[in-house]
């Protein structure tokens, strides 16, 4: 049994580990196992006590960009189940939720999938052509503001859920999850993004919002935000 088939098993059937008291399931082992010194355990068995140990997932740093910060920004119980996961291709890596992503390049990383803290997964699904929806950086026009340009942004959505309940309404045009640009920026004290020019339809209300994704990018990191209605 390999480590990568455990957190497989952990991520893809969450409520199997979740049964499993792992205080109680080690008082059996060691109450059943008697002279023996073998012990045999269940794949279901394993992942609740490897789940239960293992190191917690590394919160991302403000201002530090690094595999935690590229975390952020994978999904969670997304039907495409791969993007459940962190991706690398040898040389960059990346995670998406369909609404924002994080890619980290120079990571010396195995091409494959891998959990938020760090763990390879079997998994062989194709990943999507990440640099369709990266902006095109000589097309775009750039933006900068400070910490406190960007607070005076913010606007209240009304929407549910502490996730989508501010925006930042942004000089370009953009209305962006407050969140997500968050986390993209990572505490930087400003923060200069790029997007394509967008000319607004004067007779179409809806057409005012900036429809273009956001590209943040700082050293070795890039950081695409899709933009909300």
């Amino acid at each position: 049994m390999k480590i990568s088939e455990v957190a497989t098993f952990i991520s893809k059937s969450p409520k199997a580990v979740k049964s499993i008291k792992p205080f109680d399931m080690l008082r059996h082992v060691v109450e059943s196992s008697g002279e023996s010194e073998t012990v045999t355990l269940t794949i279901s068995e394993v992942a609740a006590l490897y789940a239960h140990f293992m190191p917690k997932t590394v919160r991302a740093s403000a201002g530090v960009f690094d595999f935690a910060w590229v975390a952020r920004a994978m999904a969670k119980k997304d039907v495409r189940y791969y993007l459940n996961y962190i991706y690398s291709n040898g040389a960059r890596t990346i995670a998406t939720d369909g609404h924002r992503m994080h890619v980290l390049t120079g990571q010396s990383l195995p091409q494959g999938y891998y959990t938020a803290a760090g763990d390879r997964v079997d998994e062989d699904a194709k990943y999507p052509d990440i640099d369709r929806v990266i902006p095109q950086y000589s097309q775009c026009q750039t933006w900068t503001l400070t910490a406190e340009e960007l607070a005076a942004c913010i606007v209240d959505t009304g929407g549910k859920g502490k996730d989508w309940a501010f925006a930042y309404m942004l000089p370009s045009g953009h209305k962006v999850n407050k969140k997500y640009f968050d986390e993209a920026i990572n505490g930087m004290d400003s923060v200069t993004y790029h997007s394509l020019p967008h000319t607004p339809d004067p007779e179409r209300d809806y057409d005012r919002l900036n429809p273009n994704p956001i590209l943040i990018r700082h050293g070795n990191v890039q950081a695409v935000v899709m933009p909300t209605r």
